[in-house]
């Protein structure tokens, strides 16, 4: 486990490195969409892993976030879990989700829009579609084996 915590390290700093390196910049990269909880507007850095973060937004796992202080639960699919994984295949299969998230996030323009009628999960997560220059994120996942399409309940990975 200490290997894939130096991996995923290795990873996000290495794609931030690179992206500051070249100059990248994030302005612009999501669009306000009304008084829904948190103020969407122009984020100026990208996303980084959760706890090596250099700011709020960061990726958790394969289908959750935090952007600007509040944690966001993508509506439209379902990542292997890495938290309480139920076998060791689930908890590889967990982080490459959350590491190609996070190198989706900072691949485009980004939007986070609200969809359909429940705006919380029941663990108090915004729920979101979240989409990179216009396409949903959890589309990319689920057609990489990454990600189910959500169905109201977990998909066993093991």
């Amino acid at each position: 486990m200490t290997m894939i915590a130096l991996v995923v390290g290795a990873v996000a700093l290495g794609g931030l490195a690179g992206h500051i390196a070249t100059g990248g910049s994030m302005g612009g990269l999501l669009r306000p969409f009304g008084s829904v909880g948190v103020a969407l507007t122009s984020v100026t850095r990208p996303f980084a892993i959760c706890g090596m973060a250099f700011g709020n937004d960061c990726v958790v796992d394969g289908d959750t976030i935090d952007f600007k202080g509040e944690r966001i639960r993508m509506v439209d699919y379902d990542a292997p879990e890495i938290s309480e994984p139920r076998c060791a295949s689930e908890y590889v299969r967990g982080q490459q989700a959350k590491l190609r998230l996070l190198e989706l996030l900072n691949s485009g323009r980004v939007e986070i829009r609200p969809s359909g009628a429940r705006d919380w999960d029941k663990y108090g997560r915004r729920l979101r579609l979240v989409l990179v220059d216009g396409r949903s994120v959890g589309d990319t996942l689920i057609a990489e084996g990454l990600a189910w399409p959500w169905e109201g309940h977990r998909h066993a990975w093991c």
